[in-house]
């Protein structure tokens, strides 16, 4: 039997496409950029999460010459969270860059271990995560929910069910 995956999402021209609450969100993204450590890549990346209190909390990526221990601004921007405001939730999640070698105009979208820890932190804080994948100056994508970035992720489930 074959199944199909269906995705929806929500595609926007540009930030001035969003409401005023989102584009402030994408804005605090993309300005975190500016803290990113990316001297390798001049890919710069920022995260803006606003959080079930209306608090708004960064991260941006942290290069490293041994490429593997570098550190992505989703999970920086989680690492954040959890040490300074556990006891509240990510209601959405904001992602932006600046490519220092070229157009930032392509939606960002989180690489899989990002996509494996947010979609981690969704499922243990019960509550779906809105996300916003942005651009410098291009279009938009808003996703309702992790698990619609990764379908059929790895759980802990699967440990529970051995």
């Amino acid at each position: 039997m074959q199944v199909n995956l269906n995705i929806q999402y929500e595609h926007l021209n540009s930030i001035q496409d969003l409401d005023i609450d989102d584009q402030d969100l994408l804005k605090a993204a993309i300005k975190a950029t500016a803290f990113s450590q990316a001297k390798y890549s001049k890919f710069k990346v920022g995260a803006a999460a606003k959080l079930d209190n209306e608090a708004i909390v960064i991260g941006f990526n942290i290069e490293n010459v041994s490429h593997s221990v570098t550190v992505c601004a989703e999970i920086a921007l989680l690492s954040n969270i959890i040490i300074n405001h556990s006891q509240h939730k990510i209601v959405t999640l904001a992602l932006g860059y600046n490519n220092l070698k070229g157009h930032s105009k392509t939606p960002i979208s989180p690489c899989g271990h990002c996509r494996q820890a947010l979609i981690e932190y969704e499922q243990q804080s019960s509550n779906k995560i809105r996300c916003i994948l942005g651009s410098l100056d291009g279009e938009i994508i808003i996703i309702n929910g992790i698990s619609n970035l990764l379908p059929l992720a790895f759980s802990n489930a699967m440990f529970n069910n051995a």
